[in-house]
């Protein structure tokens, strides 16, 4: 399904992200393992390039830097282990990369303007999590 979405979509960031040989190896990396402790120099050395090409490279194409990136997905992927698991905060948090349940809720509420139990509990009864008029983040 995505490979034939990507034959037909010619324009749009990912079909360009993923052209890009750059900035495809780093967005693989970080997918393939987010709980990795990526750094700026061990994607760049994924990529097989400088950590200023990777960044420029990456930041054109996606939007965002890096590690910026990084942390977005990794607040995603807990947002959807929160909604589809049991498992507790403290392991999500390990499975996503964070040191500490603190440091993803703290990385959380930033992403999605509330709590991550806050935003399980509405997912869990039913609601859909909305986006802000404000902000474009998803909660209740």
């Amino acid at each position: 399904m995505i490979r034939a979405w990507m034959a037909q979509t010619t324009s749009g960031v990912w079909p360009s992200a993923l052209g890009d040989p750059v900035t495809a190896a780093a967005l693989r990396a970080m997918h393939s393992q987010p709980a990795a402790p990526w750094t700026i120099d061990r994607l760049a050395a994924e990529a097989g390039v400088s950590r200023p090409t990777l960044a420029r490279r990456f930041t054109a194409l996606v939007g965002r830097p890096p590690m910026a990136y990084l942390t977005w997905w990794r607040v995603i992927r807990a947002a959807s282990l929160l909604r589809d698991t049991k498992d507790t905060l403290a392991a999500i948090a390990e499975r996503v990369g964070y040191s500490s349940p603190y440091a993803l809720s703290h990385a959380f509420e930033r992403e999605f303007g509330t709590p991550p139990g806050r935003y399980r509990e509405i997912v869990r009864s039913g609601a859909s999590p909305a986006p802000t008029a404000a902000s474009g983040r998803f909660f209740g």
